[in-house]
């Protein structure tokens, strides 16, 4: 599977291990005799591919994208398209869904999206943000508790037309694709969804998944930090999109967050707060 890399190497592979976490790719670590060890993306997803067939060439221009960046990013090594693959270099580190996200570790998460945003976008880099979900597509679940609530919500999408500094953004910034040594971010991962878009796209994502991984608080403390620096308005819009990209009928524990050690969850803890959250936006909305 991985003998193409040896050309690319000029080494030999001598074992790889999956990493988990993704449900739409293939992860794995390969090793080889004297080189050090490569990661490799496999796109598995079908019905992906059929939307998006270039997928590994985007991951590629956006990994070169962040080249001169100081955030620690996976170089881009090498990618065979017949099979859906890019190789890249490994980071140090790992996913830490077990960490206590007090001050400190929020403000770096904060700090390192700031980064991404202040990153120059080429001429050449052509993929543009698009939301996950059209506004006329989104139905109430039958599990709410507040019905009121989420028809505000809906009304508030469904009236407004926000504007944006188009910014370089990586478009699943939250905490498994994050990598820690200790204290400290050691590498951001899983650039296949970067474009050109809102960059509170980027902050809202984020929200949504502390919000349920950890509670309200943890998402209002990210973003408090956040705005402490950024020179763009924020738009509870984008938290709304963000929240109706995750949440429908059947939201329930993401695999990955399972694989990854987080064992804290269950559907009921999770729908609890999402509409925790929810009610926390509305009395931003008036």
């Amino acid at each position: 599977m991985y003998k193409w890399l040896e050309s690319v190497t000029n080494d030999t592979v001598v074992s790889h291990s999956s990493l988990k976490g993704g449900i739409s790719s293939k992860i794995s670590v390969v090793y080889f005799q004297k080189s050090e060890p490569l990661v490799v993306r496999e796109i598995t997803d079908t019905k992906w591919l059929e939307q998006e067939p270039d997928l590994i060439q985007h991951e590629r221009a956006s990994l070169d994208v962040m080249v001169s960046s100081t955030v620690p990013t996976p170089t881009f090594i090498a990618m065979n398209k017949d099979t859906h693959m890019l190789s890249m270099t490994h980071l140090p580190g790992r996913v830490r869904l077990d960490l206590d996200l007090h001050a400190s570790l929020l403000r770096e998460l904060s700090e390192t999206l700031l980064t991404i945003h202040a990153t120059e976008i080429p001429p050449h880099f052509l993929w543009e943000y698009e939301a996950y979900t059209s506004i006329s597509s989104i139905t109430i679940p039958s599990w709410v508790q507040n019905r009121t609530l989420w028809e505000d919500a809906i009304h508030l999408l469904k009236t407004s037309t926000p504007t944006y500094i188009p910014t370089f953004i990586h478009r699943d910034y939250h905490p498994t694709n994050i990598l820690w040594e200790g204290d400290s971010i050691s590498g951001v991962v899983d650039w296949v969804n970067a474009c050109i878009g809102p960059a509170y796209a980027d902050v809202g994502h984020c929200r949504m998944n502390l919000a349920v991984l950890y509670g309200v608080e943890t998402a209002n403390d990210f973003l408090a930090y956040y705005m402490k620096t950024s020179t763009q308005a924020y738009d509870v819009y984008f938290d709304l999109r963000a929240f109706f990209d995750f949440v429908d009928e059947e939201f329930d524990v993401y695999q990955g967050w399972i694989d990854l050690g987080k064992l804290d969850l269950t559907v009921e803890v999770l729908r609890q707060r999402a509409e925790n959250y929810l009610s926390d936006l509305i009395p931003v909305l008036y």
